[in-house]
């Protein structure tokens, strides 16, 4: 890892637009889009060291540019960029979409807007993301979750930093739900578990579990449970209210499981069942030993198997088939395996109270509707502010620290809806969000990480609380001075010499306050 890092920063920044062209000189790109990528990639230049002081949780500039350069070499052959009346033009007032992508091709199609163009080569890139075989229901939602999140979050750098500036660019949040979900993760796992976690190729490597491990380690079990299945019903529901596809899928696995449930309530009848399943295996594997150890039977099972393969299916030699049928044999074994274990008394146990585990949880599935939707997103984040707290009161890094007055702010100012409201604007999320500021308040105290303006607990704590609520993108910059104005207590916020903001401090009681102060020591 230590390594990769070095590597990066060895990369010169001004070299990009070389770098570009070098790639560019590879494909059939026209001017307009060879103009519209180098103005791409200097937006993202100019904005990223706001963008990362402001967010912290992001990769460096110069990975997150030459990952950008990676992906243009390896997935985009062309870009037409739709000007004004031309054909590419019509054809998307005739399909009234913004861009129309051809992966297989690796062309996109858009209007000349950056950042169309950079969620059009993030979308060529798309991997699907691989899940173990008992977790196959989760893999097209948690794929829908995580590769529309993790475009959104690539696409903030130039949606809402524009060099001097920080704000929510609302309307081009295409998925607003997924959005937030995708920050949680991301503050709550980290970006390195996340990278991980999306690159996975594997159906061998099991991130859900390691994620609810992880948590479970840092946050308790109860706490690592819920988040977890929450997540996993938000993945879904979100998927379901727009895909007609899998909301059937998961009713029938919902009617398969009570089915299956039904069944475990008649041990005897499920003990038949699975003894007579272990049965239609044995003789499945006895077929295959047959044909294994007869060359001529070997051939025939070849020429009819292929007899039924399209052309790109074929099996390509009877060495091939000879493997295929050993693999097919260690499945099967497998699944005789499974069924002794559903047989065995324990094991039996351990399947009725898996089966009716699943059953619980599907039956919390609003699958046709959006209702409980907003409910769900608001635990979420309870959950989330309850593991941040926790996370604050182990830390004792100082700068560490300094960072997560960065991240609370920034997770505040998440967008819940398409009107506009941020999460600190929720009010069922007004008391978690004052509580996680004052134990980080009181933490940031205590490590001599911010000076405090009074020694009254309760009046400092309320005139810091306004630093979450600054939009100034350095808080090293902050500066807080008291002022007396016609008998009134003002309390101003600036940014070096710049009044941020004013407000009036009203107090019962007599309190000595520091005239200027420098927030972060």
């Amino acid at each position: 890892m230590e390594k990769k890092q070095n590597f990066f920063a060895k990369f010169n920044i001004k070299d990009y637009t070389n770098q570009l062209e070098k790639i560019l000189e590879k494909k059939r790109f026209s001017v307009d889009s060879k103009n519209l990528l180098l103005s791409m990639f200097y937006k993202i230049e100019n904005a990223y060291q706001d963008y990362e002081k402001t967010k912290v949780e992001v990769p460096s500039k110069s990975e997150f540019l030459s990952n950008l350069l990676s992906l243009i070499e390896q997935y985009c052959e062309n870009i037409t960029v739709a000007e004004f009346d031309s054909e590419a033009v019509k054809m998307l007032e005739k399909k009234q979409v913004k861009y129309i992508l051809s992966p297989a091709e690796g062309s996109i199609i858009a209007y000349g807007n950056e950042i169309l163009v950079l969620t059009c080569l993030l979308q060529l890139a798309r991997k699907e993301i691989a899940f173990p075989e008992e977790q196959q229901p989760l893999q097209y939602p948690m794929n829908q979750l995580l590769q529309i999140g993790n475009e959104m979050n690539q696409v903030e750098v130039i949606r809402d930093f524009n060099g001097w500036s920080w704000d929510v660019g609302i309307k081009e949040i295409d998925d607003i739900p997924r959005n937030l979900v995708y920050q949680t993760l991301l503050y709550l796992l980290g970006k390195e578990f996340m990278k991980q976690w999306q690159e996975n190729q594997t159906e061998l490597a099991d991130y859900v579990t390691l994620m609810q491990e992880n948590l479970k380690q840092q946050y308790g079990e109860k706490r690592a449970k819920s988040f977890v299945s929450l997540l996993c019903k938000i993945a879904i529901d979100i998927t379901s209210v727009e895909n007609e596809e899998q909301r059937k899928f998961f009713e029938e696995l919902k009617n398969k499981e009570n089915e299956e449930y039904s069944l475990l309530s008649n041990k005897q009848a499920y003990i038949e069942q699975m003894t007579a399943e272990k049965r239609n295996y044995t003789k499945q594997i006895e077929k295959i030993d047959i044909i294994l150890n007869h060359k001529e039977l070997l051939r025939e099972e070849y020429t009819k198997r292929n007899a039924k393969l399209p052309n790109r299916q074929k099996i390509f030699s009877m060495n091939h088939l000879a493997n295929r049928l050993e693999q097919e044999r260690n499945e099967l074994l497998e699944k005789i395996k499974q069924c002794n274990q559903c047989i065995d008394p324990v094991g039996f146990v351990n399947r009725k109270e898996q089966v009716k585990n699943r059953i619980d949880f599907l039956n919390t599935l609003n699958l046709d509707q959006t209702q409980g939707q907003d409910e769900d997103l608001l635990k979420l984040c309870s959950i989330f502010l309850e593991c941040f707290q926790i996370k604050i009161a182990k830390e004792q890094n100082k700068k560490e620290l300094v960072s997560y007055f960065y991240e609370l702010r920034y997770y505040q100012n998440l967008p819940f809806d398409a009107k506009g409201t941020t999460l600190k604007e929720l009010p069922k999320l007004k008391n978690i969000f004052t509580k996680t500021i004052q134990v980080l308040l009181q933490k940031g105290t205590s490590l001599g990480a911010i000076d405090f303006v009074t020694e009254d607990e309760k009046v400092n704590e309320q005139i810091l609380s306004k630093i979450f609520e600054s939009k100034l993108i350095d808080l090293n910059h902050l500066i807080i001075m008291t002022v007396v104005e016609k008998g009134k207590l003002f309390i101003e916020y600036y940014d070096d010499n710049v009044l941020e903001t004013r407000m009036q401090l009203e107090s019962d009681k007599t309190i000595k306050l520091k005239k200027k102060t420098r927030v972060f020591v």
